[in-house]
Formats: C-alpha cells, sequence, structure tokens
C-alpha cells in the first residue's frame, strides 16, 4: 500500500528565507518587520496560494517537518541543544507547486521557548 503522506515528495532546490523577523529596542519596545526578499517572491507569485503553516512548542520537530514537505534532509535549520533554533518566521525562497497552487511552508519559531 505505502505511505501515503510521502507521495509526490520530492527534493525541492532553494533555501529558507526570513519572512518576519521580531526586532526589539533596549526598552523592551518590539517591532515586527515584514522581510523584503520574502516580500518580493510573495509579490511574484500569479497562481491560487495555499500556506502550510509549521507552528507548535519548541523543540518537537517544526523544522524538520517543514523539511520533510520539501523532501530535504537539510534546509531550515536543526538544533541538536534543549534551545529552540528558530527565531522568527520563516519560508522558502521557491514555493513549490502542486496541483495548479503554489505551495507556501512557513517554519515558525516555537510559542512556548522560555529564552523567549
Amino acid at each position: 500500500m505505502g505511505n501515503k503522506f510521502g507521495e509526490g515528495i520530492q527534493f525541492r532546490e532553494g533555501k529558507p528565507i526570513r519572512l518576519l523577523k521580531y526586532v526589539e529596542d533596549s526598552d523592551k519596545h518590539g517591532e515586527i518587520i515584514l522581510c523584503e526578499e520574502a516580500l518580493d517572491i510573495i509579490r511574484k507569485i500569479d497562481e491560487p496560494v495555499s500556506i502550510i503553516a509549521v507552528v507548535g512548542s519548541y523543540r518537537k520537530g517544526k523544522s524538520w517537518f517543514a523539511n520533510v514537505l520539501h523532501g530535504r534532509c537539510d534546509g531550515f535549520e536543526l538544533g541538536s541543544k534543549t534551545e529552540g533554533c528558530t527565531r522568527g518566521i520563516y519560508m522558502w525562497d521557491e514555493p513549490f507547486v502542486h496541483k495548479g497552487t503554489r505551495i507556501i511552508v512557513l517554519d515558525c519559531e516555537g510559542i512556548d521557548d522560555p529564552k523567549q
């Protein structure tokens, strides 16, 4: 029968880029910044778009799963320590097409990282 989850997953060229980052000043006032490189990629998409946002607790395999969706064992940074390693939200620089729809996979920072 085979693994239905892995059906159609193939190696994808490209690399992760930051979509959103959080910048905090010395007074602990923060600002969310949309990164221009990612915005330029999104603006050029002329197909329908679907977004897969991989979210959850820190150190639970979100970046690994985002890599699996791209058929990669590298790409989104993976950590081997107890601290989370993703800061902000990242996307792949070449969103892939599946059945006529452009797919954007978002790798999100862990929501309960005590270091954040």
